[in-house]
């Protein structure tokens, strides 16, 4: 338990402004401590404003060596110092003599380290035969640390130097014999004991509001820290059902894309094949054309039997059949064409949006009611449900609770709620009585304004 404390006493030494261990600590009107160094150096003419809440505080007229000290840290400044000794990392010195000379032992009723011979000295008195005088080799030889606290120091009055063992309640401070017969002549001051046992009680209640309050605020961080991380995870999830989404969408776009390629790589085909089957019947007609064609000069320059001879072979007549049988033209125009359904760029539509579902009672709308309803009238309005943006929501499903009173008072007349799954709900009621109606109106537990 002792190394735990300790544990926890390291973390709260260290100054804010100048990370080290406290010099001098000091209190500021709003409880945050400084030493006293590194106040006067935030000190800005007489203000000091406070590096962690921004509150301005007046300088005392004195200087900020006036400003409280934080006799909590200096406590724990001292059980530290005190540890540091008893475990052997510091060297103690005695507290009794003049000399300091090196103490040898520790008295654990009075917390006052002792040299050998204020050891013998301290046995000797009479108030202190029953005290636990302990050597420090013996403590520095044990393993299981004990829990060794260094007792309050006496306040001593910064005028007189004297311990200050009374309370002006006139003044609510300390003072001293002195100053009770003097400054403070004729105010209402008491003894230290009694007054600490007066106002110790107040507050511990006092400080039992201020626990509530911590425990408070602890649940609602917790809260705000599971509300950040439902963020998180709900951020996470929504962006995977995106992804999913999108890339089916992109799966589908991508197979329509290769249907389509697929489609017209086969017409593509076709069409070739018609035009190949043209070229083919163009081609043999054209070897025909050509070889006879190279009769041409025999003909013009050939001796008559040579004509003779090849006017056999000169058989035109039947390249003119197969020449009129032949089509010339393209069997088939390449009309080949891709028509996109729409001009995407411009009006391609939005697959998804993303919505916040969540519902703001100060935000919703109540429209159609009737400046003066009759009575015996069937009063028909519609709530409005809006998110945080002040945008209407989509969707239905909340629970809603709707009550009507007169406003002279009267039976709660029953009101009937319809979702119209659109974000909107019909109400409806009959008023039994002319005059103003009061509605109180509730969505997931929340009241509309």
């Amino acid at each position: 338990m002792a190394a735990e404390r300790m544990k926890k006493v390291a973390g709260l030494l260290n100054c804010p402004v100048c990370y080290e261990v406290y010099k001098r600590p000091k209190y500021l009107p709003c409880y945050h401590s400084y030493c006293e160094g590194c106040m006067e150096k935030l000190q800005r003419g007489s203000n000091i404003i406070c590096p962690e809440c921004r509150e301005t505080s007046e300088v005392p007229v004195g200087g900020v060596k006036e400003l409280p000290n934080n006799f909590f840290i200096n406590r724990l400044l001292d059980e530290v110092d005190l540890k540091r000794k008893v475990e052997g990392e510091d060297e103690a010195k005695c507290d009794m003599c003049v000399d300091e000379g090196k103490a040898v032992s520790l008295c654990l009723d009075c917390i006052t380290f002792l040299c050998e011979h204020c050891h013998e000295f301290h046995k000797k008195m009479k108030g202190n035969q029953n005290h636990n005088i302990t050597e420090l080799m013996e403590l520095q030889s044990k393993k299981k640390q004990l829990d060794v606290r260094p007792k309050a120091k006496s306040m001593l009055c910064p005028n007189h130097d004297l311990e200050m063992n009374f309370f002006c309640e006139t003044c609510d401070q300390l003072v001293c014999h002195y100053c009770t017969t003097n400054e403070h002549n004729g105010h209402v001051h008491n003894s230290v004991k009694k007054m600490a046992n007066k106002h110790r009680k107040e507050m511990e209640k006092m400080i039992e509001l201020v626990e509530e309050m911590i425990n408070k605020l602890f649940t609602s961080r917790q809260k705000v820290v599971a509300a950040g991380e439902k963020i998180t995870s709900q951020t996470s999830e929504v962006d995977q059902q995106i992804d999913l989404y999108y890339d089916e969408l992109h799966r589908q776009l991508q197979q329509q894309r290769e249907e389509l390629k697929n489609k017209l790589r086969e017409l593509s085909t076709e069409k070739k094949r018609a035009i190949s089957l043209q070229l083919e019947q163009i081609d043999f007609i054209e070897a025909q054309l050509l070889s006879v064609n190279e009769l041409n000069d025999a003909v013009k320059n050939g001796s008559d039997q040579e004509a003779l001879f090849i006017k056999k072979q000169f058989n035109v007549k039947r390249l003119t059949i197969s020449y009129s049988k032949l089509e010339t033209e393209l069997v088939e125009l390449p009309t080949m064409k891709f028509v996109p359904s729409k001009n995407y760029i411009k009006s391609f539509p939005q697959f998804g949006q993303l919505h916040e579902d969540r519902i703001i009672a100060d935000n919703c709308e109540v429209t159609g009611i009737p400046a003066q309803p009759l009575v015996a009238s069937k009063l028909d309005f519609t709530i409005i449900t809006k998110n945080r943006c002040d945008g209407c929501c989509s969707k239905g499903g909340c629970h809603i609770v709707v009550q009507a009173q007169s406003s002279r008072g009267g039976d709660v007349v029953p009101v009937e709620v319809k979702d119209n799954n659109d974000g909107s709900y019909s109400a409806s009621f009959v008023t039994k009585q002319v005059g103003g109606v009061n509605l109180l109106i509730t969505i997931e537990g929340n009241h509309i304004k």
